[in-house]
């Protein structure tokens, strides 16, 4: 495919809009045309004449529009750097965590190593340099502290949940990690929630058996209340809530198995409405989603590793 195909005619008509209007010099040019032209044909008046107010009023016109469009194209641009700005920030969030994996993955390499000289295996110290719930833990407090930071909000909460199997074959889910701006450990926390249970209506347990792995945009307070279920030990901070946005990550073996969450009680604080809500969960949190679907997956092969190391070579000694 040819690369000027993917050029959009209204991105470019847009980005030209943007360019001409936005730009100070192609503004003064304009404003000083408009000045001389109403300065000249005010240098006879004629109040008598219809055609010379009609002219007069066209000139009038065309100035305030002009203006108008500079006022709008400046308004354009400021918000298209601040969405450039997010972008840039969300990049340096994921970088950030992509050096601080790596890092402790050298570390357990390290230890690997160390515990096959030593003849001795301790899972849970490996688990606890780098498990896929300090993954979650880390993208909860960097994602929180993201949005406070880029949309002062004074409240918010970002949780991810994860699905398990419990010996009887029944699948289950459970919050694995969480952060708010008040260190709050929500009510719900480590809780075992059933999916095939039809008389929970919790919004997390319907993203769950929906195997469309749709995000859930709910913009506004209105949407909210028409779709959350109200916990008792948390229904007064969930009544507060004013937008939410639910992203469910489906894996290989067909099921959606782990969803990241974020609910805001400020109207209007990650987009003005359903679209700009959509858009910031597709191009800012979706990669966020895809680290942690990484660390999942890197998590069951290490646990898997760890049991076939233990069996087949320090159990051999």
């Amino acid at each position: 495919m040819n690369a000027y195909d993917k050029i959009h005619l209204g991105a470019l008509l847009k980005a030209l809009f943007v360019k001409v209007f936005s730009n100070k010099f192609c503004m003064a040019i304009l404003d000083l045309l408009m000045t001389i032209f109403i300065s000249i044909h005010t240098a006879s008046v004629n109040w008598e004449s219809s055609k010379w107010i009609t002219r007069l009023i066209i000139y009038c016109i065309i100035a305030i529009a002009i203006n108008g469009l500079c006022i709008l194209a400046d308004f354009i641009k400021k918000s298209d750097e601040k969405t450039y700005q997010y972008f840039d920030g969300a990049y340096s969030i994921q970088d950030k965590i992509n050096h601080e994996t790596a890092s402790k993955l050298y570390r357990i390499n390290k230890r690997i190593i160390k515990a096959i000289r030593e003849r001795k295996i301790e899972k849970g110290e490996l688990n606890a340099i780098a498990d896929f719930q300090t993954f979650s833990f880390l993208v909860c407090n960097e994602l929180c502290d993201f949005i406070k930071k880029n949309f002062d909000c004074g409240d918010c909460e970002v949780t991810i949940f994860q699905r398990f199997t419990d010996s009887k074959s029944k699948d289950f889910v459970k919050m694995i990690a969480f952060k708010n701006n008040k260190n709050h450990k929500p009510s719900s926390y480590q809780k075992e929630f059933a999916l095939n249970s039809r008389s929970n209506g919790a919004v997390f347990i319907s993203i769950f058996n929906d195997l469309n792995e749709e995000i859930k945009i709910l913009h506004n307070q209105k949407a909210v209340r028409e779709e959350f279920k109200y916990f008792d030990d948390s229904k007064k901070r969930e009544k507060k809530i004013c937008q939410y946005i639910g992203i469910p990550i489906k894996t290989d073996r067909n099921k959606i198995e782990i969803l990241l969450q974020i609910d805001v009680s400020k109207e209007k604080a990650l987009g003005k409405n359903y679209n700009e809500l959509k858009q910031f969960a597709e191009y800012v949190l979706l990669p966020f989603c895809s680290l942690l679907h990484c660390s999942y997956e890197r998590d069951l092969i290490f646990n898997k590793f760890y049991d076939i190391l233990e069996e087949n070579i320090i159990r051999k000694f």
